[in-house]
C-alpha cells in the first residue's frame, strides 16, 4: 500500500520527526507548512554568504587548540 502511495505525486511521505514512523501528507500542504516554517524571520535568516568554510576553519582551530592543551 505505502509503494502504491508513493507513486502519488499529490502526496508526500516522509519520516516523522519522533518515534521513527512515517507521515503520509497532502503534498500542497506539506509545501505550504514549509514555507511558513521557512517565512520564519525569528527562527530563520537569509545568509548572505555560504558560511560552511568559515565554520570549518573555526572547528578546525577549536580542534587543534584543544589538541595541542591536552
Amino acid at each position: 500500500m505505502i509503494q502504491k502511495l508513493s507513486q502519488d505525486a499529490t502526496i508526500t511521505i516522509r519520516p516523522a520527526d519522533k518515534g521513527g514512523g512515517i507521515v503520509i501528507q497532502n503534498y500542497r500542504d506539506y509545501a505550504l507548512e514549509i514555507q511558513r516554517q521557512l517565512d520564519d524571520v525569528d527562527t530563520y535568516q537569509i545568509l548572505k554568504g555560504d558560511p560552511t568554510m568559515d565554520i570549518a576553519q573555526k572547528i578546525q582551530e577549536t580542534l587543534t587548540f584543544g589538541l595541542r592543551a591536552g
